[in-house]
């Protein structure tokens, strides 16, 4: 199967604000803390896409935000996720939301966040795997 992303979840990146030194964005482990999932075109921390939540694993699903969130079902999927009381844009938070979106029980284990260069929209990018009943 042909490898679908060229990223390592921790990259290091240059940070143009704070005279070239090194960034690495710190990865949440925490389910319930809200993340950065749609940066701001000038902040370079987001130069390169950087995993805002959990780490790659085998066998996770993954999905861009823009293939999320163009259908009519993203709607209803982010009222779902706002009624469920978790902490917007967490983990958690995600988890409904595409357990709605996609009709069947979805755990997010991975998160990557970045910014289009050729646009400057932000992107998030989600590693999934169904849960079994």
């Amino acid at each position: 199967m042909p490898k679908l992303f060229s990223f390592e979840p921790d990259h290091m990146l240059t940070d143009l604000h704070s005279r070239n030194q090194p960034y690495v964005y710190p990865a949440q482990t925490s389910r319930t803390v809200e993340l950065e999932t749609a940066p701001h075109y000038s902040d370079s921390r987001f130069d390169k896409e950087q995993t805002v939540f959990g780490k790659a694993a085998p066998g996770l699903n993954y999905d861009y935000s823009d293939r999320l969130w163009d259908w009519n079902k993203s709607k209803e999927a982010f009222a779902e996720a706002d009624k469920s009381g978790k902490t917007k844009n967490s983990a958690n938070y995600y988890d409904v939301y595409l357990s709605h979106y996609f009709g069947k029980k979805i755990r997010v284990e991975h998160i990557l966040a970045g910014v289009n260069v050729s646009n400057g929209y932000p992107y998030a990018v989600f590693g999934y795997r169904e849960v079994s009943k």
